[in-house]
């Protein structure tokens, strides 16, 4: 593609001893303090997530590596991606900061790649790397410069912009009336939280989602593969509820001070729903230890490494999935023997070796809910590691 340039052989071989894997992991780890990094990449080629990172950074590599430049269609496949957080009145600010990180980390780990006598050679071709960071602005720009005056942006830009000033218990401006009048929405409150998906579908489904509830006087805006906002008591959700495909959290009447923490515990809670395959209304009652775990991560962690922190290493892998099995089955000993198709006495074993490794004691009601917390933590954690603003 025009406008970029391919580094010199001996570059393309620092680029080619990166772990594309790695290099996701690091992002996925540093984008969780992001505000807009959950939306951003909620979306296809890829899903939410690591995955999504994984493409750029494999999109990134054969290209500095290989010396393969990104072709037409893999820009138009980056446009498209882009266009869809432009029609969701994404800011385009929070996608380009998690671009711009990313480039970071990436130099980052060249420059520790790279030895004491490449590094100069390294820096004296930077503008390479960075180039590709110029190609994703240009995107961004001509995605939301293409979707900036269409009529469903101007919608969800202005459900977005009242949502964000409720929440942030922010005055109310005359354009903010105006906006709720618009919509049909009544700001004398109480207002019920919500958040809403439909399984399977695209951006644009819910983008036509979040404008049919408008219509009906809901403030709805899209979040990626997700819609959420705020309802009034009285509205009848039935209707929607009829698709089979709908996965709804509604949060109970609220006023404007617990608005934003309705709203992310609705957000969690279409999460764990998408892990549990489950569809219809789901409630707080329904994943109660899974938001126990998630507004606590720091206490979860340390619930994780109580349990599994003795037992890391390859060499203690047949101890983990041990642990687990029991876990799943009651810790009855005979039916984890009868799962994994070994012994009683080997499951015995392993629970001796765990407890003195660990120190805990498998028999003790306490002990065997901390390893209950733990695993399920490690299943929910991809799901809620993009913060509250997810």
């Amino acid at each position: 593609m025009a406008g970029l340039s391919t580094p010199s052989s001996a570059v393309r071989a620092i680029f080619a001893r990166l772990d594309p894997d790695e290099v996701a992991r690091q992002m996925d780890l540093a984008f969780r303090e992001l505000p807009g990094y959950s939306r951003f990449v909620d979306d296809d080629p890829t899903a939410r997530g690591r995955p999504a990172i994984r493409w750029n950074v494999a999109l990134i590599l054969r290209w500095l590596a290989e010396g393969v430049a990104p072709d037409e269609s893999m820009i138009s496949e980056l446009h498209e991606v882009v266009r869809s957080r432009a029609v969701a009145a994404e800011p385009m600010h929070d996608g380009l900061v998690v671009y711009r990180r990313g480039i970071r980390i990436m130099w980052n780990m060249l420059l520790d790649a790279a030895t004491d006598a490449e590094r100069p050679m390294l820096l004296e071709q930077a503008d390479v790397l960075w180039s590709y960071l110029e190609l994703v602005v240009d995107t961004f720009s001509q995605a939301y410069d293409d979707e900036g005056d269409a009529p469903d942006t101007a919608g969800e830009r202005r459900a977005r912009t009242l949502l964000d000033r409720l929440c942030g218990q922010q005055p109310l401006t005359v354009d903010d009336r105006e906006r709720a009048e618009h919509i049909g929405f009544d700001l004398a409150g109480p207002y019920r939280p919500f958040a809403a998906c439909l399984r399977g579908a695209t951006t644009a489904d819910h983008i036509a989602l979040a404008g049919r509830l408008r219509s009906q006087g809901v403030l709805a805006t899209t979040e990626g593969n997700r819609v959420a906002g705020l309802c009034a008591e009285s509205f009848d959700w039935i209707p929607a509820l009829e698709n089979p495909q709908l996965v709804l959290a509604r949060e109970r009447s609220v006023e404007r001070v617990g608005l934003s923490a309705a709203l992310e515990t609705s957000r969690m809670l279409i999460a764990f729903a998408g892990g549990a395959g489950r569809a219809g209304l789901v409630t707080v009652r329904d994943f109660l230890p899974h938001l126990l775990l998630a507004q606590s991560p720091q206490i979860a962690d340390n619930i994780v490494a109580r349990v599994f922190g003795e037992l890391d290493g390859n060499e203690n892998a047949d101890l983990v999935a041990t642990l687990r099995c029991l876990a799943l089955n009651s810790f009855d000993r005979g039916a984890a023997a009868a799962e994994l198709f070994i012994h009683r006495n080997t499951v015995l074993y392993r629970i001796q070796r765990m407890q003195k490794l660990s120190g805990l004691d498998l028999q003790n009601p306490f002990d065997q809910s901390l390893v209950c917390l733990a695993i399920l933590w490690t299943q929910i954690e991809p799901e809620v590691s993009w913060g509250p603003d997810g």
